[in-house]
């Protein structure tokens, strides 16, 4: 996969203004690097980034770079170590630059960590590395997974995930994420096809929905209610298109109830916009 179409967000394209000579020489380092980068020459942008000094006003910012050149050099584990140690120098630093530099290379982590990283252990990772935000970011983890089809590896985090939310006495208030995670764990099942785990993973809404609902905020659950909905519907679709020719009516209808079922526990009101089982 090409990786030269990837790069830093809007917000890193205006570094701030010169305050020394010492800053200014790293700003016009910058700019050199820009270029470089830019024009797709990674090793001599990562050559002229590192000559940037860590203290000047702009060295966050010419770090961030570097760790991208790595990433596009195909070194991902040397880019999340760099992600890493700016993600957590920002959390301490009263430098504002380099708490936005620290806040993006955070989630910079989370899809260079989906290259290199161990599933099993992406929660731990990124409770250490950011512990307000950890369980976004190791979400962010699973979707990446997810988008390059290691499905496995998401539905190792995805487990942990729920695991956490829905055991730990300290998480208890996010306990209402478990069901958005089971529907993603739904979402990965119709990816990989397998009608069992479909099944087993429609069997769990009613219960972490009622976990969900005395907790979660009202726009939170519109949003997911939508969420889910819009997947059970494309995914009855689906199984109807494909199976009807080929399956007895009594098993189409069964497969079809076994994700339905589940989901009208929770929003009986939808089953009129459910795609229908055959009689």
């Amino acid at each position: 996969m090409a990786l030269l179409t990837w790069g830093p967000p809007a917000w890193a394209d205006a570094p701030p203004p010169r305050t020394s000579p010492e800053d200014d020489a790293a700003l016009e380092a910058v700019k050199r690097g820009d270029a470089l980068f830019d024009a797709g020459s990674m090793e001599e942008a990562l050559a002229v980034y590192d000559s940037v000094p860590r203290a000047s006003l702009v060295g966050s910012y010419a770090r961030y770079k570097s760790a991208w050149c790595l990433v596009n050099l195909s070194r991902p584990a040397d880019a999340l170590g760099r992600f890493r140690e700016l993600a957590i120098a920002g959390r301490s630093s009263l430098v504002e630059n380099a708490k936005a530099v620290g806040r993006e290379a955070a989630k910079d982590c989370a899809m260079v960590y989906a290259m290199v990283g161990d599933p099993k252990k992406a929660l731990a990772f990124f409770e250490e590395l950011s512990p307000e935000r950890f369980l976004d970011l190791t979400e962010r983890v699973a979707t990446a997974y997810a988008d390059s089809a290691m499905y496995p590896e998401a539905e190792v985090v995805l487990a942990a995930l729920t695991a956490a939310v829905s055991g730990r006495r300290d998480l208890a208030p996010e306990a209402y994420r478990a069901a958005r995670y089971q529907r993603l764990l739904l979402d990965l099942a119709w990816r990989i096809g397998d009608r069992a785990r479909l099944a087993a993973a429609a069997k769990p809404l009613p219960e972490r929905w009622a976990a969900a609902r005395p907790i979660a905020t009202e726009k939170w659950r519109a949003e997911e209610h939508e969420e889910l909905r819009t997947l059970v519907v494309a995914i009855l679709e689906e199984m109807r298109r494909e199976a009807a020719r080929a399956l007895p009516r009594d098993e189409l209808r069964a497969r079809m109830e076994a994700i339905s079922g589940p989901y009208l526990k929770v929003f009986p009101e939808d089953a009129d916009a459910l795609p229908a089982a055959p009689r």
